[in-house]
């Protein structure tokens, strides 16, 4: 696996780690202190605030894993990926999104996050 692909799947793991002090470990692995994460939600500076949106989505959507869906495209010092979002076992996932990431020194700089297919 290249930096990038650990990177990418740690960041996954953020979404799916309930347990506050593995979750922080992976926050501070995964992003840069001063990262930006934006979606259709969101706009959170700095690994806090992104780690509070996580949290609020891991209450409101109890036991929904993320997963890698398909491959990551990278180059330079970004990448590109579609993930899903399912509880364990399910069929049809509640969610499935694509990301863009900038990264600098090994960790997340910058998250770009749009749905494809979100929750009512």
């Amino acid at each position: 696996m290249t930096n990038v692909e650990t990177l990418v799947r740690d960041y996954l793991e953020t979404w799916n780690e309930t347990d506050p002090a593995r979750r922080r470990a992976l926050f501070e692995r995964v992003y840069a202190a001063d990262a930006v994460y934006v979606d259709p939600h969101v706009a959170a500076e700095g690994r806090e605030q992104i780690e509070q949106f996580v949290s609020a989505v891991q209450a409101r959507y109890p036991g929904v894993r993320f997963t890698l869906h398909g491959a990551i495209d990278a180059h330079h010092d970004q990448a590109r990926f579609t993930w899903r979002a399912a509880p364990e076992g399910a069929r049809e996932p509640v969610a499935i999104g694509f990301d863009v990431v900038v990264t600098e020194q090994g960790r997340m700089k910058r998250v770009c996050g749009f749905l494809d297919e979100q929750p009512g």
